[in-house]
């Protein structure tokens, strides 16, 4: 075993059975005091000559994970606490011979799916994710070949590589029968014979990848699939590279009725999910808006959406939570307290009286663990109202940490030297993966803090706007007059100032306050009512300098009050005597002083 392979393990699932097969502990406290783990080879057998199957290692290799030597406890409790964390894991490694003893090197952990048994074995093989179709794919590297994977034998052809299509679930594989040559680190793709098969959702549960890079790996699949994938390679249909024309996709029905564990990506039939949510739910926004949502989220950068009070900014990210089916565990709705300083608020403290870490009570720092245990999971974070606090202050570790490379985004909860009891699960630095969306809402008034160009340029700011108040469903009470009262009013608000105007939140509550009028009685009348909640619930909130009405309550040069002229627009509905009376009297203010309360 000359080449530094990427093989994929286990600690052994029964210890006494392993025990009566080697005679050796699968975890045990050596010589030197230091906790050394033998792991179970899970790949095909032709891969190493190690008859055994078992490799060994030490804790210090595991630190990234937070797992560290607790000298201080004893022998039994330090190897259960080990066993405890590692027998939810796959261990990916490269080995390496070092005498009589082979050593794992390199390790990385990844999430042991439920559908694995005591022994099963794997296959190693190419994985790639990129955009495109998977034709012009196929054009692609019949031309150039593809760069070799650092950890892939290349002492003999390669049957396949997989190919997945980027922000889709969709993995391709993509192959033939006499096997692709490599050379050079390159592996070269041959036209003649070349084959390709779209995996289906069992086959696709089936694949393990290395949790380090999932962009460009080694992935395992599973010995059964990979026999059942070899023979694809001799029934698909041939495809044609040159000129180029769309092969035809054969599906293979789903040979196992186990529900598989499908990667959980977004793809754009989300938007249509998404609009579905929404208008079952009374709701209305704009495609425009909705497609520009879910593309910025679709970079994995942090998305903020803006826009005027009960617009619906919370319950969009809602709807984008539920179109992603995403469980109460992977989703996290935070509402950012004005009294933040720091990070700390966000995602807790090391406690060195009782060397325990106090997470988050949110559960923010939970949720980032449990998406680097998951990489195959999608998880999203919300926090609302996050300009309540300087941003500057809570969030710079994220918004810092999202700028760098996949692969180098880390979120330090506390300095690695410290020793602190619950160590283990709360390990010193946590990995921000691909898997992981981020989210705020803000509003803009006298009770937030601006964004400084530190955060204006890390993040993607959605002003979300009113769409067809007289199109949302869950209206009972306001007929289409009304309604296209208070849309053209909310029209003339947002001509001013973009966050004026009349949100969703308002429109409902006027419509609840209509539909409680009691009819029995003769002293308020529908339109009265109508004109008191706008004094109520629109003009209360007009206030600010004689610049902030232009266009709503003044015209430069013109005795008119566009405002006063829309309410004229529809004396059918009501006379609006109290409405007017406050415009007049704000129209004074603003005259007299600049300035309207």
């Amino acid at each position: 075993m000359t080449e530094m392979l990427d093989f994929i393990g286990s600690i052994p699932m029964d210890s006494n059975s392993f025990w009566e097969e080697h005679r050796k502990k699968d975890i045990f406290i050596n010589g030197n005091n230091q906790v050394q783990i033998n792991v179970q080879c899970l790949m095909s057998a032709k891969y190493y000559t190690n008859e055994e199957r078992m490799f060994t290692g030490f804790l210090n290799k595991f630190e990234e994970y937070g797992m560290q030597e607790e000298y201080h406890k004893d022998d039994i409790t330090r190897e259960e606490n080990v066993k405890n964390i590692l027998s939810n894991y796959f261990i990916v490694f490269k080995p390496n011979v070092s005498g009589r003893y082979f050593i794992i090197e390199d390790i990385a952990l990844c999430a042991k799916p439920k559908f694995y048994q005591q022994g099963m074995s794997f296959v190693s093989v190419a994985y790639f994710k990129e955009k495109g179709t998977i034709e012009e794919y196929i054009r692609q590297i019949t031309k150039s070949g593809i760069r070799s994977i650092t950890g892939l034998s290349n002492t003999a052809p390669i049957p396949y590589i997989l190919w997945q299509q980027k922000d889709t679930s969709n993995i391709y594989l993509i192959g033939r029968k006499e096997g692709f040559k490599q050379w050079e680190n390159m592996i070269r793709i041959m036209e003649t014979g070349l084959v390709y098969y779209q995996l289906n959702d069992f086959e696709k549960s089936r694949l393990i990848l290395n949790p380090r890079n999932e962009r460009e790996c080694i992935g395992f699949v599973e010995t059964e699939v990979h026999s059942q994938l070899l023979k694809y390679l001799e029934t698909e249909q041939e495809i044609i590279v040159e000129p180029p024309k769309t092969a035809i996709i054969t599906s293979s029905p789903v040979s196992n009725p186990v529900p598989p564990v499908v990667s959980e990506t977004i793809a754009e039939p989300i938007v249509n999910k998404l609009k579905e949510l929404i208008n079952k739910d009374g709701f209305s926004y704009s495609d425009k808006d909705l497609i520009n949502f879910h593309t910025a989220m679709k970079l994995r950068s942090f998305v903020v959406l803006e826009g005027i009070s009960g617009i619906g900014k919370s319950r969009l990210v809602n709807f984008y939570r539920q179109a992603l089916n995403l469980t109460d565990e992977q989703y996290r709705f935070v509402s950012v307290r004005s009294s933040w300083t720091d990070e700390s608020d966000l995602l807790g403290y090391p406690d060195m009286i009782n060397q325990l870490y106090r997470p988050d009570h949110d559960g923010v720092v939970d949720l980032l663990i449990e998406a680097q245990k998951n990489p195959e999971k999608m998880y999203l974070l919300c926090l609302d109202e996050m300009n309540l606090a300087r941003v500057e202050h809570y969030l710079s570790q994220f918004l810092s940490a999202l700028e760098m490379p996949e692969g180098d985004r880390w979120i330090s909860l506390y300095n690695k030297e410290i020793e602190l009891k619950n160590a283990t699960k709360y390990p010193a630095r946590i990995q921000l993966k691909d898997n992981v969306l981020f989210v705020g809402t803000i509003n803009r008034d006298e009770t937030t803090y601006h964004f400084s160009d530190k955060v204006l340029d890390r993040v993607n700011i959605i002003q979300l706007g009113v769409s067809g108040l007289k199109d949302v469903s869950y209206i009972t009470s306001l007929n289409q007059e009304e309604l296209a009262l208070l849309e053209e009013m909310h029209n003339i608000l947002q001509k001013s100032q973009w966050n004026k105007g009349i949100g969703y939140r308002i429109i409902k509550q006027i419509d609840q306050y209509m539909s409680s009028l009691s009819t029995t009685q003769s002293i308020l009348s529908r339109q009265d009512a109508l004109d008191l909640q706008i004094k109520q619930r629109i003009l209360s909130k007009l206030r600010g300098d004689r610049s902030s009405f232009e266009g709503i309550l003044l015209v430069q040069g013109s005795d008119t009050i566009p405002l006063l002229d829309c309410l004229n627009k529809y004396v059918t509905l009501s006379n609006f005597e109290d409405t007017k009376l406050v415009i007049d009297n704000k129209v004074k203010e603003l005259t007299n002083y600049g300035y309207t309360m």
